[in-house]
């Protein structure tokens, strides 16, 4: 594959152009699993004891959702900030 087929291609990926299938992004019940057990190995790694209680997979799930969101707005600015580069390539 040319240098210039693969510029093309991540080209395609960062302006958007394909199709997006949201059905791959998980739902509350599987990010809530993970972020208990991640908060499980953190507390045994910390050697924090207890269980893992609702309110804290609550309160770490609601904050990572705000960083989620604020990570997609932040690449959307880059997307448009180097929209101007990558009209300038001639593919």
């Amino acid at each position: 594959m040319g240098l210039w087929r693969r510029v093309r291609l991540i080209r395609l990926a960062l302006t958007g152009l394909n199709e997006v299938d949201y059905s791959h992004y998980p739902s509350a019940g599987p990010q809530k699993q993970w972020l208990r057990a991640y908060l499980e190995a953190y507390k045994e790694h910390k050697g924090l004891g207890g269980p893992v209680t609702d309110h804290e997979v609550e309160v770490l799930y609601v904050q990572v959702n705000r960083f989620t969101l604020a990570s997609h707005f932040f690449w959307g600015l880059v997307g448009f900030a180097f929209r101007p580069a990558f009209a300038r390539i001639r593919l």
